[in-house]
This record gives structure tokens, sequence and C-alpha cells, in this order.
């Protein structure tokens, strides 16, 4: 079977140390049709980013994503939860049991970005524009293999990655705990949307595909 006329409702992407950068989506399909099983189908091959190969910006409102880098050593693990809005969209007079089309439906969007941090020079700097109530513009990057084929003008150097730029203002921090004798604190961001300089939730994904599976 196959569920037909998909779209994503909600993704997370999540990078926590000493494992691969993670991506989990959940769908939602106009109907279930039956399908033939295909054979002979050979899996893509898997290039990998490693949370280890990460780097972190943050910048104030207004300000330009990328341009304050974080020391290395501060953050431990980072989560991107997002609700993507989109919704299915039923009507009276269609003629068909299943949804017409999917729209954006601004109500239904949310971004979350959590952050956790050791607690020291990087995170204390956060907590106070946590307690200033101070938008905030995190660029958060990991890395991969060199291209096999490298050309000009690539992003990351020449290396597979993912990029995600986060507009938005702390929602919270939680009290000092500790892990693995170190103190840590986890920091959650909210928005989307930034109004000063209108900056937006963007990802950006650099693979060596001729087309994507």
């Amino acid at each position: 079977e196959v569920a037909e006329y998909c779209f994503v409702k909600e993704f997370t992407i999540s990078a926590v140390k000493g494992e691969a950068v993670m991506i989990s989506s959940s769908w939602m399909g106009r109907q279930v049709a039956a399908q033939a099983f295909t054979g002979a189908l050979s899996a893509p091959a898997v290039t990998e980013l490693h949370a280890s190969a990460g780097s972190v910006w943050i910048d104030d409102a207004g300000g330009t994503f990328g341009t304050t880098a974080i020391a290395s050593g501060n953050l431990l693990e980072a989560t991107l939860k997002v609700s993507t809005g989109r919704t299915a969209l039923f009507t009276a007079d269609s003629g068909q049991l299943y949804f017409v089309e999917s729209y954006f439906n601004i109500d239904d969007f949310d971004a979350t970005l959590e952050l956790k941090w050791v607690h020291q020079t990087a995170a204390v700097a956060e907590k106070a524009k946590w307690r200033a109530n101070a938008e905030r513009l995190v660029r958060v990057e990991f890395t991969g293999a060199d291209y096999g084929t490298p050309g000009s003008g690539t992003v990351f150097n020449g290396k597979s990655g993912i990029r995600i730029d986060f507009p938005g203002s702390y929602d919270e921090f939680s009290s000092i705990e500790h892990e693995d004798g170190k103190s840590i604190v986890t920091a959650t961001l909210s928005g989307g949307y930034e109004n000063t300089g209108a900056d937006v939730l963007e990802l950006m994904i650099a693979a060596e595909l001729v087309a994507v599976p």
C-alpha cells in the first residue's frame, strides 16, 4: 500500500553529543491505495552528519546570522521542533471523502529550538539575554564529508551539511543540573520570525545528489 499526496505536518532535527544528526517527521496523506511491491531498488549512499562537527553562532536581533561564533566546547545538544502549519482542507462540495488541498495555517505554525549548554561563559551570557527578553538570531550548523566533485561557490566549503537559522526569544532556562560531572543548563527558544530585521526560520541542506530521493 502507498499513501498518496502526502505533506509534512511536523518534523524534528536533533543533534546529540557523540551521535549523528537525526531527522524525524510526521506526514499526512490524502488516501491509502493498493500498490504492487517495487523490487530491484538500491538505497542511495548515506553521508552522516556528526553532531561533534557542529558550530554555533548567536547574534542580537537586527544583526546578521553567523556573525558571532560561540566558542567550541559549550553546546551539548540542539533540537529543532517545527509544526509546519500545513493543514488539510476538507469541504462539503468536493465530491470526495479526502481533502481538497493543503494550505498554510499560521495559527498552527510553531517552532522551538532547545539548546543544552555546559553552564559556563556562553550559557551565562545567554541567560542574561533571556532575563532581558532579548530576541536572538541563532545559527546551528553541522558538516559532513567533502564532496566527491567539489565546485566553486559551494556552501560549507565543499562539504555536505545542514544549517539552521532560527530567530526567536527564550521561553525558559532550566535550573542548573549535573551531567558527567559538569554543570549544565537547557534553554528553549520559540519563534520562527524576528520583527526587527524581518528574519525567518530557514534551513539549508547541501547534499551531493542529482535528485532528492
